[in-house]
């Protein structure tokens, strides 16, 4: 696969250069608006970000410093300076960069020092894996989600859009782990998450364990949806993992279990904090595990 570079420069002359040093060795997409660089950013979710000196009528010292200001760029950003120029490289490296390369570049310069950074960042996503997933399961773990959390809370309140959240927890999980022991309990929880994993698809949706003890406690993270199409992927949701309880594995761990599920909608706005979806979430946990578990309790959309 492919690493993906996003290009911020509107010189159509350096564009044309950098485009024939990489060739079709990377996938190399150029902004036509610096205002659409977090934007893109976020979707598009590059390797790298190369940035000329002067882009759009500014500096790109400056692009890049707002690009990192604002805690949603996790790649490594790398400046084009002026040959010469001592000045521009410290304020490439002040701004946020991880390193400068001067213009006119010579092609391999280019070429090796964008490679060794895609190296860095992927050395450093692969450490990164190991610290944001759950052991047992292998879904995110608690700390990744509320960074989550936090970073789409961020984009939904520029646009007002909707940020929706499940969150299940697994019925009857402590009378199953007293019967049969830590491995029963462990194996509901493993084949719990995987069923959740396996139906929560779009590239945004973030799946995650709420903790690495012996809970059996999940949140589903939806961006973008609203409380009628969360609703029904709760209700899908219930209705699989009823039927894993009811299956070979539920009488190979000793017991049937199901799951009980709260389902919250907020629409975002500057007054509320994204900790307020987390707790009414859990509001509608609690009211489905009162009424017996193995049941959806949700919401409608809440504005404020």
């Amino acid at each position: 696969m492919k690493s993906r570079i996003l290009l911020v420069n509107d010189n159509p002359e350096v564009t044309s250069e950098i485009a024939k040093v990489f060739g079709s060795v990377f996938d190399l997409v150029t902004l036509e608006s610096a205002d659409s660089a977090l934007e893109e950013i976020v979707d598009w979710q590059p390797n790298l970000v190369l940035i000329f000196r002067e882009a759009f009528g500014a500096t790109g010292f400056q692009i890049g410093k707002d690009l990192g200001d604002s805690g949603q760029v996790a790649c490594p950003i790398v400046f084009i300076t002026t040959t010469g120029k001592s000045d521009d490289e410290i304020t490439a490296l002040e701004s946020g960069g991880a390193d400068f390369v001067a213009y006119p570049f010579h092609a391999k310069v280019l070429k090796n020092r964008i490679n060794t950074q895609l190296l860095i960042d992927q050395q450093a996503h692969q450490i990164r894996r190991l610290a944001i997933r759950d052991e047992l399961t292998n879904l995110y773990n608690q700390d990744y989600f509320h960074e989550q959390l936090e970073r789409e809370w961020s984009v939904g309140f520029r646009t007002h859009d909707v940020l929706s959240l499940i969150t299940i927890e697994i019925d009857n999980l402590d009378f199953l782990a007293k019967a049969k022991g830590p491995a029963a309990r462990n194996q509901v929880i493993t084949e719990v998450a995987r069923t959740i994993n396996e139906m929560v698809k779009r590239p945004r949706d973030i799946t995650a364990r709420c903790d690495s003890g012996t809970g059996g406690k999940f949140y589903c993270l939806l961006p973008g949806t609203h409380t009628e199409g969360a609703g029904i992927l709760a209700e899908k949701l219930r209705a699989a993992i009823e039927t894993l309880g009811a299956s070979s594995i539920a009488s190979a761990a000793g017991g049937t279990f199901s799951a009980s599920v709260g389902v919250a909608t907020q629409t975002i706005f500057e007054d509320i904090e994204p900790d307020s979806l987390i707790r009414l979430t859990n509001q509608f946990l609690d009211e489905a595990k009162s009424l017996g578990g193995n049941t959806v309790c949700a919401d409608k959309i809440e504005e404020f």
